[in-house]
């Protein structure tokens, strides 16, 4: 079997190399090491090193993308044969997708990210979204462009893996822009990090009530995903908050093609 091809966004990333161990990375993504050695033995990753005197695992940043792809599909519901289907050799995807409609009541969020990951075209359907307050790290700044906002993301990801944090079950992560449509130069931004509990240096995120639509592909035509937000604000009398928020789900850096990335949109509401 082969290994998850590493992703062409990272490999163009200048991040610091730096090696976490085996038991790190699992409490960082909240699996057991047990679950990591088991996916290197389906082939699905490759330890950047390994101890030939003692045998012990060491992963980079690299190494973290692709295993988070990787947890990502299980929680679709995917089989390991399904994720080696997938990652070599060709997925049905309507096949799933009937599967899971035969339980809709209780897989109706996995229906919608199942046929955004795997569909061919962005439908835009816009729908009202409120989260729950939670516990988060976050930091603010400002990235020359669209590149560097990716580097600066990675780089904080890292640090805070280096900081013994533990992410949220849902690996919620955030970036929340100074206007209801970002720039795509000098981009003022606040990156969130949802986290599991309470722990020095955060603080509370009072969640969001607003409207929301997935985009799927390059970031370069996210403008329609916006567009579609806006046109359904003005159509229902909506009042905006004025920022926008988006949730980059944490596979998005490994995918092998800009067109398989995921957005999901938000565009708060006035309360």
């Amino acid at each position: 079997m082969h290994a998850l091809k590493t992703s062409p966004f990272l490999e163009k990333m200048k991040i610091e190399n730096k090696l976490f161990k085996i038991a790190e990375v699992a409490n960082f993504l909240g699996v057991s090491t047990t679950t990591l050695r088991y996916y290197e033995q389906y082939g699905f990753i490759k330890p950047s090193k390994i101890d030939e005197f003692t045998g012990y695992r060491y992963y980079d940043i690299r190494n973290i993308g692709e295993i988070t792809h990787i947890i990502d599909l299980r929680r679709l519901g995917l089989s390991m044969r399904q994720i080696e289907n997938y990652l070599h050799t060709g997925f049905d995807a309507q096949e799933y997708t009937k599967e899971l409609k035969r339980n809709r009541d209780v897989l109706n969020m996995r229906i919608k990210l199942s046929e955004l990951r795997f569909g061919d075209h962005n439908a835009y359907n816009v729908e009202f979204i409120s989260t729950q307050s939670s516990y988060c790290l976050s930091r603010e700044g400002i990235a020359s462009n669209v590149a560097d906002l990716e580097v600066q993301f990675a780089n904080y990801l890292m640090e805070i893996l280096k900081r013994g944090y533990v992410l949220d079950r849902d690996f919620l992560t955030l970036i929340e822009f100074d206007s209801v449509i970002p720039k795509f130069r000098d981009i003022k931004y606040k990156m969130i990090f949802m986290i599991r509990e309470a722990a020095e240096g955060c603080h509370r995120f009072p969640g969001i009530n607003g409207i929301h639509t997935y985009h799927k592909g390059s970031y370069k035509t996210i403008d329609k995903a916006y567009s579609a937000l806006i046109d359904f604000a003005v159509k229902n009398n909506l009042k905006l908050k004025g920022t926008a928020i988006e949730n980059y789900f944490r596979s998005s850096f490994t995918v092998d093609s800009e067109s398989n990335m995921l957005t999901d949109v938000i565009l708060p509401l006035e309360q």
